[in-house]
């Protein structure tokens, strides 16, 4: 820990920064190389972000106007924005409440029409054998599966099954960029560069750095963080920059799938509970430790008051919402993500962290 950090805002959450010291270090690793080493037999496509990848990967499917694409009832909403932007049809397949598939509706829905599959490995976690195995059945008749891994940024050649796979290195890291791991060669390429997301980003992260190490006002990085989030979507393809890659070349990915397991697993003896994955098995490194409580909005502003800030994965567009996906719809109504990437002090937090969930949540499901 910095010698100048300011101990009474310790928190826990939010968005990622790095010490300015982080540019002098050496390089811990090659982060192509990595991904290169871990699947061989693959073509790896490098974008900006999950988001241009799947525009990438829309534009290589050559998708015709009487085919569509089966999405998860329980998705981001933002998943959905490049499938509008190039007018590609869809239809929901049902997600239980456990986030697992409904097989059922999704074979029901899925005919010669169907042009893609696309699934998610929620939290980092793996789909089940069943799932995995009528996926595979699928694929071997013709269907093309596209795995968001945007959660699963440890995902290994073993959980991969797409014909497509992406993921989303800001969902982990204080960086951006994204790999495309595909069957198939992408001739599509991300040349572009989001220059506004980039350096508002980047302040964001620098004003963040200093409220915790000074006294700048949080409104700095804030604002922009903010003026960052609404540039993001360009609408156009854009490529991984080398000031990204710079930044995933110093990480310690084994230092940070050891905490982020050694926090869940602290987290699962206390919230066993209300955790929606009550195991982790050996392989797996989640993105966050996701509960299911009643009261959610209560408990998760008074997390906040105390620095502890714990996103929702997800609050689910209308089109989901306000149709037959009641279940997807009830988990997105009482989700809760803990983060788990914090090192020091962790313990101590969470102790508080549950004191509040105690007090406040009108019972235990």
């Amino acid at each position: 820990m910095d010698k100048n950090f300011k101990k009474d805002n310790f928190f826990i959450g939010g968005e990622f920064f790095f010490s300015p010291r982080l540019l002098l270090t050496k390089p811990k690793c090659n982060i192509k190389r990595i991904f290169k080493e871990n699947f061989p037999d693959k073509y790896l496509t490098y974008t900006y972000g999950g988001y241009y990848s799947l525009r990438i990967i829309i534009e290589h499917l050559q998708i015709k106007n009487n085919e569509f694409i089966l999405l998860p009832s329980y998705l981001c909403p933002s998943i959905l924005i490049p499938f509008k932007e190039y007018n590609i049809h869809y239809k929901f397949y049902r997600i239980k409440e456990d986030l697992s598939i409904d097989i059922d509706d999704l074979l029901n829905k899925y005919n010669k029409h169907t042009k893609a599959i696309f699934f998610i490995n929620y939290f980092g976690f793996d789909i089940s054998e069943t799932e995995k195995q009528i996926f595979l059945k699928l694929k071997k008749e013709g269907a093309i599966l596209i795995q968001d891994i945007v959660q699963d940024f440890y995902a290994n050649k073993n959980s991969i099954i797409g014909n497509y796979a992406f993921n989303s290195f800001r969902k982990f890291f204080p960086s951006e960029g994204s790999v495309i791991i595909s069957d198939d060669f992408i001739s599509v390429k991300a040349k572009g560069f989001n220059k506004k997301y980039f350096f508002n980003k980047l302040l964001g992260r620098y004003y963040r750095y200093k409220y915790y190490y000074s006294n700048l006002n949080k409104a700095r990085f804030l604002n922009a963080f903010e003026k960052a989030n609404v540039s993001y979507y360009a609408n156009k393809h854009v490529g991984w920059n080398r000031f990204d890659q710079y930044i995933l070349n110093r990480i310690n990915y084994c230092e940070d799938a050891k905490i982020r397991r050694t926090n869940y697993l602290f987290l699962l003896k206390i919230f066993y509970d209300i955790a929606l994955f009550k195991d982790l098995p050996d392989n797996i490194v989640p993105l966050a430790f996701p509960i299911v409580i009643n009261n959610r909005d209560e408990i998760r502003a008074k997390l906040k008051e105390s620095n502890i800030y714990c996103p929702i994965h997800w609050i689910l567009t209308d089109e989901i919402a306000n149709n037959d996906f009641k279940e997807s719809k009830n988990l997105s109504e009482k989700i809760l993500s803990i983060p788990i990437n914090k090192k020091l002090d962790y313990q101590k937090a969470i102790l508080n962290l549950k004191i509040i969930i105690n007090e406040n949540q009108e019972e235990n499901l």
